[in-house]
Formats: C-alpha cells, sequence, structure tokens
C-alpha cells in the first residue's frame, strides 16, 4: 500500500515484509511500530536520502504481534508497505 502520511496499516498481527521510502528533496524518517500507534513498540527507525528511494527488506518478515502502524516524519514523499496478516492459527 502506498501512504503518503502516517497511518494504521493493521489492527492484528502480522508480517511486515517490505518498506520502501520515497524522499523529497531532503532526507525523508520514518518510524515503524509493533501497535496501533506511536505507543507501541518501536521496530525500525528509516532514512532515505534526497531525491532517493530506500528499500528495507528483512531477511524474514519481522513479526509484530499488536498491529503495524507506520509514522512519516519528515520530509517524504511517500511510502510504499508490504504486509501479510497472520491468521489466527499463526498468533
Amino acid at each position: 500500500k502506498w501512504i503518503t502520511e502516517s497511518e494504521l496499516l493493521s489492527r492484528s498481527a502480522c508480517d511486515l515484509c517490505t518498506i520502501v521510502i520515497t524522499a523529497a528533496k531532503d532526507h525523508a524518517t520514518i518510524n515503524v511500530y509493533d501497535g496501533e500507534n506511536t505507543n507501541g513498540d518501536l521496530v525500525a527507525k528509516l532514512e532515505c536520502l534526497a531525491n532517493r528511494s530506500q528499500e528495507f527488506k528483512p531477511f524474514a518478515p519481522i513479526y509484530c504481534r499488536r498491529g503495524l502502524y507506520i509514522e512519516l516524519v519528515e520530509k517524504y514523499r511517500g511510502v510504499l508497505a508490504q504486509w501479510r496478516l497472520r491468521s489466527s492459527k499463526e498468533g
């Protein structure tokens, strides 16, 4: 999903697969949380140089047990996030 503002992407357990940050004219910063808002556990703080795109693709998907929230902090054009919901059997 392409997002251009901070957004709750999942209210339930999920696996974060990939994030691509696209910066505007200055470096961009985003925070990724395991939870429904910025009160969740900080999973990653990602930065990208000006006028570039930067991919974050962990070796294995990151398990977010309480949801997935992405906070777009500054100077971003947008973020592409890919995640998958977990079934109740998976946890």
